[in-house]
């Protein structure tokens, strides 16, 4: 079912979903490509990007931002579990990431 919804979104941008991962993908079912090639499509449109993970967890596992994280898309993270939190802090300690 999240599978087919995703596959939908995907269309409705024109995005062809493909399970090559070339990069550390840590989202569940593959969003990052999705997120990647959205944000491409929309850079052309803004100057600025800035992040918001409600739910964070951990930072890694299951994360579509991760990646956005790691390469200096500055943001916010929200994980009101304190050990969840705990590991999102040490993992995006050098992250540009309130």
């Amino acid at each position: 079912m999240i599978e087919e919804n995703i596959v939908k979104i995907a269309n409705i941008f024109g995005l062809e979903i493909r399970r090559i991962k070339t990069y550390e993908d840590t989202s569940q079912y593959g969003e990052q490509e999705i997120i990647k090639n959205t944000l491409a499509k929309l850079k052309s449109q803004t100057s600025s990007n800035f992040v918001i993970d409600i739910g964070a967890s951990d930072g890694i596992g299951a994360s579509n931002t991760y990646n956005l994280f790691k390469s200096g898309v500055p943001g916010v993270a929200v994980e009101p579990d304190g050990k969840k939190f705990s590991n999102l802090a040490a993992a995006y300690k050098t992250f540009n990431v309130n």
